[in-house]
């Protein structure tokens, strides 16, 4: 008996040992994220020194974004002693941006340094501030500066499908979107001759439902004004993630390497939002990545 007790205890262990690797969450680089970091997903708007927009995706102590001249990523932690998010971000010069169209490119070019701790603090809803100081740069390119974002409510809404449906539109852009059986397939051109045939094309996958992040797998972008690549058969030339934002618009933040391409479009003049889909087992199967 003594023995079998110990047999099943051993087998216990080793199930929740299991379960809690199956839980655990990393972010890009393969790090451990806590649950307070993943407290912080979600869309946060504000500005550099009180003055401009900047714009983040937080995901899993994944953090992607832009300003007025610049595209961020890296990495964030929530210490749980201070009230304070950890960042720390590369950010590069738009290499091209379209204002009308709102697509912006930060391809090749030097990487700035930038960190920001700012305080985690309530002011209209829970938890929906994060304000305090970031520096930038080194040396006698060394600048500093204070940081105020707010979360703007998009991260609980729910996604589906259904409600990518449609053609959607930017100044000179359209973007068209069909929902398969586990996944939405996008193709976007751009118009008139101005446009040089620019298109691009890819995957839409959800996450979960119950909030508002897709997962998207970029296959193709030719002739377009940077950020052109292609995929090999089976794999994504591009990755990352799209939303409906709180205005309705479709964002989308995808990299490849340390190259960055943001876009926005107006909702579609067809399809439905149907937001109570579930998407059928396995939609949440990640985008493939390509590997080296």
């Amino acid at each position: 008996m003594k023995y079998l007790t110990l047999f099943v205890v051993v087998l216990l262990s080793a199930c929740i040992a299991e379960d809690d690797k199956k839980d655990s969450v990393t972010n890009k680089d393969g790090e451990d994220i806590s649950s307070q970091t993943q407290d912080l997903n979600g869309f946060w708007s504000g500005q550099f020194n009180q003055a401009g927009d900047v714009r983040f995706l937080i995901f899993n102590g994944d953090v992607y974004g832009f300003d007025d001249k610049n595209g961020f990523a890296g990495t964030v932690t929530f210490d749980a002693n201070t009230l304070e998010g950890k960042f720390t971000l590369a950010g590069r010069a738009f290499s091209e941006e379209d204002t009308a169209a709102k697509q912006f490119v930060a391809e090749g070019g030097s990487a700035v340094d930038y960190e920001m701790s700012p305080l985690l603090t309530t002011v209209k809803a829970k938890s929906d501030t994060l304000v305090g100081d970031f520096s930038s740069g080194a040396g006698s390119s060394q600048q500093n500066g204070t940081i105020l974002l707010t979360n703007d409510g998009t991260w609980p809404n729910n996604s589906s499908l259904s409600s990518l449906q449609g053609k959607w539109t930017a100044t000179g852009f359209e973007l068209y979107v069909q929902q398969a059986t586990d996944k939405s397939v996008f193709e976007g051109i751009a118009l008139g001759d101005s446009g040089g045939g620019c298109t691009f094309s890819g995957d839409i996958t959800i996450i979960d439902k119950d909030y508002a992040l897709y997962r998207v797998a970029l296959r193709e972008r030719k002739n377009c004004k940077g950020f052109n690549t292609t995929a090999a058969t089976g794999y994504a030339a591009a990755t990352g993630y799209a939303a409906v934002n709180k205005d309705k618009e479709l964002e989308f933040y995808l990299k490849k390497g340390d190259d960055q391409l943001f876009m926005k479009f107006t909702a579609p003049s067809s399809g439905s939002d149907d937001s109570s889909e579930t998407p059928a087992e396995g939609g949440d199967t990640p985008a493939p990545t390509l590997t080296p």
